[in-house]
């Protein structure tokens, strides 16, 4: 990857940057999915070795490539109005060769060796495709004070337009031994690729946002946004949708170091995509509520703590009856409370502490699969607990080390199935909680630094997500990044 920049100033008012941007990536396709039957739910000592690999080491890969180039320019007309804008182009590319067994196939049963259900079906699946993007982004700042009231008004428009061009190919493919995986390319048949629907999207907004601090009393937000996006799918008739989405919120400051505040906003998101019979996806839609206050006692703590509400519509998920296929849930709502705080201790010690609730689950619609399951993947709890220290060795040379602790409480998937009886019938699984530990160690030195990141230091053994009757997800490993860096 390459990435180079440069910055200019014709005058005293006006910046413009130029940025550009290659990447090339060749990698090989990670196995992310074990059966459940063979994971969660087998019976004791009959699980996977952790580390199984049951794809085609020599045919799963992912390669892609990315090129893109953007302009960044700011203009100063006046103390009270200035422009900024941006516009970027870039084209992608990728390749994509997946082999995986069916756990997603309930009907028939994917064992083709009952009643031992040890080997499982695979199938082959490859695409390839391009996508060209242009996004385009244009405003005008206006700074006006009247009286109390100081006013950040921001009005413009942004445009962006993809086309996506793609194959796909899906094939059966050889059987494997679950807990004796021997590979052999020449079971798998080669790809069959067949040509998707052409897609061009297309989205233009227009929006005006004005900020205004009253005094040293509160700060209001108000904006107003409205969007116009099309999508034009070969095979499909055209799809327009139009949405005016706003946003506003206040926070006061009653107190030195107390900030209470309130906030509402709307979203309207267009998906980009289709779904496994080739049907366009539709916008996604949401609100959201959130109120909250932040107290800073003294320069070394700050506390922070938030309730919030958010509702959205037409959310993509993995269908529980076809694993290759994506659908779009009716009514999903989320309610939950945050809380951080972080204090700096003798001898330079930070301490941050966090902790998260979240009720998730689905609600009402025509398109709902089921109402008040819970989403999937969403753990209920979730904490941390980390801190840092920097230990001055001599006046140019320092090290700062850290550590923390991270868990993730147990999260559970209800899905309806249809093939088990036309009405839907309600399974769910519950994925066990885990806890992991990361590190950090930096030296600094002059415009020197070389640090070690790493994640799960402890490299436990956990599942990220398990889907009734179907996979679980294997979460991540240790995970060590080292990092020189040198400022100019």
């Amino acid at each position: 990857m390459v990435a180079p920049s440069i910055s200019f100033r014709p005058d005293d008012r006006t910046e413009i940057t130029l940025m550009s941007l290659y990447q090339r990536d060749r990698a090989a396709s990670v196995y992310t999915f074990y059966p459940v039957s063979a994971t969660l739910l087998a019976p004791e000592g009959e699980r996977l070795r952790w580390g199984a690999y049951l794809g085609e080491p020599s045919l799963n890969f992912y390669n892609s490539r990315q090129t893109s180039g953007t302009v960044l320019a700011t203009h100063r007309f006046s103390e009270a109005l200035s422009y900024q804008g941006s516009l970027r182009y870039s084209h992608s590319s990728a390749a994509n060769g997946d082999i995986e067994t069916n756990a997603y196939t309930l009907d028939p049963s994917p064992f083709p060796d009952p009643p031992f259900n040890r080997v499982m079906s695979r199938s082959r699946y490859d695409q390839r495709g391009s996508a060209n993007m242009l996004t385009v982004d244009n405003a005008l700042r206006i700074d006006v004070t009247t009286g109390l009231l100081r006013h950040t008004i921001l009005a413009g428009a942004d445009y962006l337009r993809s086309r996506i061009n793609s194959q796909t190919s899906t094939v059966e493919a050889g059987p494997v031994d679950l807990y004796d995986a021997v590979y052999d390319p020449a079971n798998v048949p080669a790809a069959d690729f067949q040509p998707d629907p052409r897609s061009v999207n297309t989205q233009l907004g227009f929006y005006v946002q004005d900020q205004v601090e009253v005094g040293r009393i509160a700060t209001l937000l108000v904006g107003v946004r409205r969007d116009r996006a099309v999508a034009d799918t070969a095979g499909s008739p055209r799809q327009v949708d139009h949405a005016t989405t706003w946003r506003a919120g206040i926070t006061l400051h009653p107190l030195p170091g107390v900030a209470p505040y309130f906030s509402y906003s709307q979203s309207f998101l267009p998906t980009i995509g289709r779904d496994f019979y080739g049907k366009p996806f539709v916008p996604q839609r949401g609100q959201q509520y959130e109120a909250g206050v932040k107290w800073q006692p003294d320069r070394a703590t700050l506390i922070a703590l938030a309730a919030f509400t958010i509702k959205g519509s037409n959310l993509v998920q993995t269908d529980p009856n076809n694993g290759q296929n994506q659908i779009q849930i009716g009514l999903v709502r989320s309610r939950g409370i945050e809380f951080e705080a972080s204090r700096i201790i003798a001898n330079d010690i930070t301490i941050t502490a966090s902790y998260s609730y979240l009720h998730a689950r689905t609600g009402a619609g025509p398109d709902s699969l089921g109402e008040k399951l819970r989403i999937s993947a969403v753990p209920t709890h979730q904490a941390s607990l980390s801190g840092e220290k920097k230990i001055v060795l001599r006046d140019d040379l320092a090290l700062r080390l850290g550590g923390g602790v991270r868990y993730i409480g147990p999260s559970v998937e209800a899905n309806v199935f249809y093939d088990l009886d036309p009405a839907g019938s309600i399974v769910s699984l519950k994925t066990p909680g885990f806890t992991l530990v990361d590190a950090l160690a930096a030296l600094e030195w002059q415009r020197w630094s070389l640090s070690l990141n790493a994640t799960n230091l402890l490299d436990k053994h956990y599942y990220g997500s398990c889907s009734p009757r179907t996979a679980c997800g294997p979460g991540y490993g240790r995970n060590v990044v080292g990092t020189l860096g040198y400022r100019f």
